[in-house]
């Protein structure tokens, strides 16, 4: 489960929806990511950091520590 994205949306008001629109990523493949069943792309992750004003880092950890490697 990703937790860290799931509580910078609340912490913003936003919902799944919200963070659909603001990123064209489907509701369902937010949903999906949020709970840890898809992982998001290089792509899908900047648009989402993008969207919530936070570092890719900030929310996907693991993705941020497999890039630097």
């Amino acid at each position: 489960m990703n937790l860290n994205l799931k509580i910078a949306r609340m912490k913003q008001g936003k919902t799944q929806y919200d963070l659909s629109y603001l990123t064209r990523i489907p509701q369902g493949v937010i949903s999906l990511i949020e709970t840890g069943v898809k992982q998001p792309t290089p792509e899908q992750a900047q648009k989402i950091a993008d969207a919530l004003r936070v570092g890719i880092g900030d929310i996907f950890s693991e993705l941020h520590e497999v890039q630097a490697k």
